[in-house]
C-alpha cells in the first residue's frame, strides 16, 4: 500500500495487480500469503469497473495456470473478489472458477479450496444457486481420497453454521418466510450429515481433528434450535480420544523408562 501514492492514487491502484500476480506464482507460501493480504488492500481501493476489468481477469488467469501454486493463490483470491463483487455476473464467474478448482487434480489445490470455502460463503446469499453450489462442492470434498483435504471439512462446519444461522434469521423477519424456513432445514441437515461423516472418517487425523474441535462444533450447530448433533458422533469421538490418549500415555511411559536406564 506504500506504493499506492506513487502510482497515482486509487484511480491507478489496478497497476499494482500485475506485480501481485507475479508474486502469486511463487512457490514460497509466506510470500503468497502476503500477496493475498496486499491484494485485499488494493481491491478495497478499486472501483467496481476496475474490479471487473482488471482483477477478475487476473484471478481467471491464475486459476487456469499450469503450476499448482498459481491455482492455490486463485483459491485464496476468489473470496476476496466476492467481498467486492456487486454484479450477479461477476459473482457467478468467481464461483464457477472456485468450483473448477474444487475438482482440481492436485490435492493441495483442493485443500486450499476447502480452506477458503467458508470465507467464500460469507459473501453468498443463502438459498441462492451459488450457496447450493458451495454446499454441493463441500459434500463432494468430504469424500476426497486425500485425508489432507478432508481434514479441512471440520473448520468449514464450524464456520458455515453461524453464516447460515445469520442469514436464516434475516429471512425470518417476515413471519411467512419464517414458517417456510422451519419446514426446510436442508442446508442444516447437510451440515449435520457432513459432521457425522467426518466422525466416521477412515483417517485417524480427520477424526482426531473433529474430536479436538468438538466443543466449537457443538456450539456452532446449537445456533439452530431445530437441529442437534447426533449423539452417535459424540460417542465415536469419545472412543477416538480415549484410544489416542492411551497411546500417548504408553508412549510417554516408555520414554520415561528409557530415560531411567
Amino acid at each position: 500500500m506504500e506504493l499506492l501514492d506513487h502510482v497515482g492514487g486509487d484511480e491507478f491502484a489496478y497497476c499494482l495487480l500485475s506485480p501481485l500476480e507475479t508474486l502469486a506464482n511463487v512457490e514460497e507460501f509466506s510470500i503468497r500469503a502476503k500477496m493475498v493480504e496486499s491484494s485485499r488492500d488494493v481491491i478495497n481501493r478499486l472501483s467496481q469497473d476496475h474490479i471487473t476489468t482488471y482483477f477478475l481477469p487476473m484471478v481467471h488467469t491464475l486459476s487456469t495456470k499450469e503450476w499448482f501454486t498459481s491455482r492455490m493463490s486463485a483459491s485464496f483470491l476468489i473470496p476476496v473478489g466476492l467481498s467486492r463483487a456487486s454484479s450477479p455476473q461477476d459473482i457467478e464467474l468467481l464461483l464457477s472458477w472456485f468450483s473448477e478448482l474444487g475438482k482440481d487434480e492436485t490435492p493441495m489445490v483442493r485443500r486450499t479450496v476447502l480452506m477458503n470455502l467458508w470465507r467464500a460463503a460469507e459473501f453468498v446469499e443463502e438459498g441462492s444457486e451459488g450457496m447450493e453450489g458451495l454446499l454441493s462442492m463441500f459434500s463432494d470434498l468430504i469424500s476426497d481420497p486425500q485425508d489432507s483435504v478432508r481434514i479441512q471439512t471440520v473448520d468449514n462446519v464450524v464456520h458455515l453454521s453461524p453464516i447460515l444461522s445469520k442469514t436464516s434469521e434475516e429471512k425470518k423477519e417476515n413471519e411467512e418466510e419464517k414458517k417456510m424456513n422451519e419446514g426446510d432445514p436442508t442446508a442444516i441437515d447437510q451440515l449435520i450429515d457432513i459432521a457425522t461423516a467426518i466422525a466416521s472418517d477412515k483417517a485417524w487425523r480427520v477424526r482426531w481433528t473433529m474430536a479436538s474441535k468438538f466443543s466449537p462444533l457443538c456450539q456452532a450447530l446449537s445456533l439452530f434450535p431445530t437441529s442437534s448433533l447426533p449423539l452417535a458422533i459424540a460417542f465415536k469421538l469419545l472412543l477416538e480420544v480415549k484410544k489416542y490418549l492411551l497411546i500417548s500415555f504408553f508412549i510417554e511411559c516408555w520414554v520415561r523408562m528409557m530415560k531411567l536406564r
